[in-house]
């Protein structure tokens, strides 16, 4: 049975290509824990109106990660700091925008 409370929250997978070197490029990937908004809210809050800075939507939406290491290679706690110094990276809070959205807006059917 599907309950309507029982969907506060959402996990996707990230990935994305990076250069790291001058002809080597390496796939990366992460998995953000999203919050989901209603449809209203989702529209007021990205729709052509909207004031919003992406940072701070995201800011609101991102509520956990996994497979988000620190220089040391070790897993980085999400926190709100980390997840700023997160996007500074160039690109990853556009994907990340772009994810949620299209996501959000897709129910999966099961084969």
């Amino acid at each position: 049975m599907f309950k309507i409370s029982a969907v506060n929250t959402f996990w996707r997978e990230i990935t994305f290509t990076e250069c790291v070197l001058a002809n080597e490029e390496k796939e990366f990937s992460f998995k953000f824990e999203f919050k989901r908004l209603s449809a209203e809210e989702l529209e007021q809050r990205t729709g052509v109106d909207s004031k919003e800075l992406m940072k701070d939507f995201l800011s609101d939406v991102v509520t956990g990660w996994d497979g988000i290491a620190g220089e040391d290679g070790e897993p980085l706690p999400f926190t709100a700091d980390n997840f700023k110094a997160l996007l500074q990276v160039s690109g990853v809070g556009q994907l990340a925008f772009r994810t949620y959205v299209r996501e959000v807006g897709v129910l999966r059917t099961k084969n």
